[in-house]
């Protein structure tokens, strides 16, 4: 993959593995049009791209995000958060896309994705807490009794988060797994 990214890339370009299976790289001096051929380029190189790992042929792909840079750009944090936003939204667009981000309309998805890390940290900081509610019958014969499990979220105030703020943000980048594990452990 590195190879195959550095053959799109120009001398002043940098590529760096940013952590787990995300990379950066920085185009400099490059025009938006550009940006996204050689995004697209990269995308599609990766598309192709078949390696064989103890007698199995695996495929990799890949959702690319695109943030331009410019004299009025914000801080790196904003820039890095921008480009989250835009690579969550190419998987969004059904994986394997490039995506280039646009500020109008991203606020939204913004606020969403600040939710992973909220619930990342809350697992953390054992932020999280059960609940339970009993199951009542309404027929003749009670039977024994059965019960739902809640899950909370505590803000680090304290103050209790209700679910529907939360387990919205879980389920679309793929966290409710995570969440189930804390549960049952």
């Amino acid at each position: 993959l590195a190879r195959l990214c550095e053959q799109q890339m120009r001398g002043a370009d940098i590529v760096a593995r940013l952590g787990g299976d995300e990379f950066g790289i920085l185009l400099e001096g490059c025009d938006r049009e550009r940006a996204l051929e050689i995004a697209e380029f990269i995308r599609c190189g990766i598309d192709e791209m078949n390696f064989k790992w103890q007698d199995a042929y695996a495929s990799v792909r890949c959702s690319i995000g695109v943030v331009m840079i410019n004299k009025g750009s914000p801080s790196v944090a904003s820039l890095m958060s921008h480009a989250d936003v835009a690579c969550y939204s190419a998987k969004d667009m059904g994986r394997n896309q490039v995506h280039l981000y646009q500020d109008s309309g991203a606020s939204e998805r913004h606020e969403e994705m600040k939710w992973v890390s909220r619930i990342s940290e809350a697992i953390e900081e054992d932020r999280l807490e059960l609940y339970f509610q009993p199951i009542i019958g309404v027929g003749k014969s009670a039977g024994r009794g059965h019960y739902e499990l809640l899950l909370r979220m505590r803000d680090p105030d304290g103050k209790l988060v209700q679910p529907g703020e939360f387990i919205p943000a879980a389920e679309r980048y793929n966290m409710m797994s995570i969440l189930d594990r804390w549960v049952v452990s």
